[in-house]
């Protein structure tokens, strides 16, 4: 099977490839208005309907776990409801002018519905069942965020640290210093993309205390030549409560992003005051790869520099951050 996959040494899964053919973009980016005003409403009742905790096995070895619902549509297959229509969109904006095998490839998707006082935890995306069962890593080609609710909630950050491919590599692979990351923060209709490699989370210490409602959002994950274990058709019974009108798309509007550094600068009288403000550091737990409390493995910390800066961005806009010396922000092993 590994054999069988070109890129496996990179946890990617794009699969009988030529050098001369198109990859998909990995690059993390933002759109605004992907989805029409209009139909913004209804698709967050959907999510809402769509979001459910399970119970299940994995499928060869029957070790049991618990996770949101999440679902699969193929490339080729025909959607049933509003929401596998957008998913499948995704999709396919991710994956134009790429080849790849249709039979194996397709949209994993699921959605959150939560409140915006809770962590959405750091994290890596990939096939769970996989990891649990092998030991081995893949993960997405393109991740991507799109927000049904806004304004206020925490940003979205994606941190330029990648999941090692064997499980057991973790945590001593990503130790070390994070120079940099992305943030977008919610607004409805936005849409975010990132390399499905790479940690992320929405941390509610960072939301600048604008919190109100719920955080409702679709993830879509774009795999090529892979069908992750644990991501099924939706159910009919789900089905039967999501909308089936049409939602078109809209790609026409990119948003640039602006670019902010935090570290501290010499000034005149000698000091060094931080351009970050006082905000200090503060610090996360993950367990195993993240995404629940209860995940296996060993622990790491996540410190990342706490500040003003961090809220002071267009609400669904890009802001790309970077910091030099006199910033903590480390991903360390914890035992």
């Amino acid at each position: 099977m590994i054999s069988m996959i070109r890129g496996f040494e990179d946890g990617s899964t794009t699969g009988g490839a030529s050098p001369r053919d198109v990859a998909p973009d990995y690059s993390t980016r933002v759109w605004r208005s992907v989805l029409p005003a209009a139909a913004i409403p209804r698709l967050a009742e959907d999510c809402a309907s769509a979001y459910l905790k399970v119970k299940t096995t994995t499928r060869n070895r029957g070790i049991e776990y618990e996770t949101n619902a999440t679902y699969w549509i193929g490339a080729s297959c025909a959607p049933r409801t509003a929401l596998e229509a957008v998913a499948l969109d995704i999709f396919r904006h991710h994956s134009r002018g790429v080849r790849f095998d249709a039979s194996s490839s397709g949209a994993e998707w699921w959605t959150q519905v939560v409140d915006e006082e809770l962590d959405i935890p750091f994290h890596w995306d990939r096939d769970y069942e996989l990891q649990k069962e092998e030991g081995v890593c893949l993960h997405p080609h393109v991740a991507s965020v799109t927000y049904l609710t806004g304004l206020g909630g925490a940003p979205t950050l994606v941190l330029p640290v990648a999941s090692p491919v064997l499980a057991a590599d973790l945590p001593a692979a990503c130790a070390g210093r994070v120079r940099s990351a992305s943030a977008c923060h919610p607004a409805a209709g936005f849409h975010l993309s990132f390399d499905g490699r790479l940690l992320h989370g929405a941390p509610a210490a960072l939301s600048g205390g604008r919190l109100e409602g719920k955080r409702v959002t679709l993830l879509v994950n774009v795999w090529l030549n892979w069908k992750p274990g644990g991501a099924d058709p939706l159910h009919e019974e789900v089905a039967r409560t999501l909308s089936a009108a049409s939602v078109p798309l809209s790609w026409r509007h990119p948003c640039e992003p602006s670019a902010r550094r935090l570290g501290k600068r010499a000034r005149g009288d000698g000091r060094t005051p931080s351009e970050g403000g006082e905000g200090g550091a503060h610090e996360w737990t993950l367990r195993g790869y993240g995404r629940d409390a209860e995940s296996e493995g060993a622990g790491m910390a996540l410190t990342l520099p706490v500040s003003e800066h961090w809220t002071r961005g267009e609400a669904g806009g890009l802001v790309s951050f970077s910091w030099g010396g006199g910033v903590k922000a480390v991903l360390a092993s914890r035992v």
